[in-house]
């Protein structure tokens, strides 16, 4: 009766080494192409074929998008590659989180100092542009420890999440 549902959809930044893979592919698919069937006639078009799906393959691993889906305490994080093929990243229970609050908060001080015990990872599902406002969590994985998941929620992602666990959101 109280479910809560939102989501949110950021298309992550290509990165330079996603750009120089991009380049690369192209480059050599272009030179394979020329060369290798003046040079090596079927046998050049046929690395020059190989060459394409590769090119495909890295175009669609390199544009990534992340969708963020928020329901009655549950937040799913599911990477969407080339606009087509989507997979669960990760499903987290927002009740088994420790602390939620912006990325540049005080609160994260804290967490993975050198007399800390706990030493987390970070696991990073934003666009990658650093003018937008990215949030943060800190949240058990079992035994591989804890993780501090960054990624960039709207505001009514964040509303909702702030009614249901608001004594984990520091002011």
């Amino acid at each position: 009766m109280n479910d809560v549902y939102c989501e949110y959809i950021v298309k992550r930044k290509i990165g330079t080494w996603g750009l120089f893979c991009r380049f690369f592919v192209v480059m050599a698919t272009i030179f394979a192409m020329f060369f290798g069937f003046i040079a090596l006639q079927f046998y050049g078009l046929f690395g020059g074929l190989l060459l394409i799906y590769l090119t495909y393959y890295v175009f669609k691993n390199t544009d990534l998008e992340y969708e963020y889906q928020f329901i009655s305490g549950h937040l799913d994080i599911d990477v969407i590659f080339a606009k087509k093929k989507r997979k669960r990243a990760r499903k987290f229970d927002i009740r088994s989180v420790e602390v939620f609050a912006p990325l540049n908060h005080e609160v994260f001080k804290q967490y993975g100092k050198q007399d800390d015990i706990r030493k987390y990872k970070v696991v990073d599902y934003s666009s990658g542009y650093p003018d937008r406002d990215k949030y943060a969590f800190i949240v058990s994985m079992g035994e591989n420890g804890i993780a501090k998941v960054i990624f960039e929620p709207n505001e009514k992602m964040v509303e909702a999440i702030r009614n249901y666990i608001p004594s984990k959101m520091p002011r």
